[in-house]
């Protein structure tokens, strides 16, 4: 099972918390950076350890990713909620 796995579902249930306490955009540059993060370190992993930190970083990045996904054009955009 791939830590990625694991922690994408983690994720998902802190973020609906953090997003009421922080607001969507917060979260959503969290998220990305969260995300950028794992990326680099999986990419510049020296050895086991440091790839699964990285996976585990991608893992929640991708939590964050998944539950603000219909909030995210409305959040850039500024699109009306009604034409969503």
């Amino acid at each position: 099972m791939s830590s990625l796995y694991i922690a994408e579902p983690a994720a998902s249930f802190v973020v609906s918390r953090l997003t009421a306490a922080f607001g969507r955009r917060n979260i959503m540059v969290l998220g990305s950076s969260t995300f950028l993060a794992g990326s680099a370190i999986s990419g510049g992993a020296e050895n086991i350890a440091m790839l699964i930190l990285g996976r585990i970083l991608l893992g929640f990045g991708v939590g964050f990713a998944n539950e603000l996904t219909l909030c995210g054009p409305s959040i850039v955009c500024k699109i009306p909620r009604y034409l969503l």
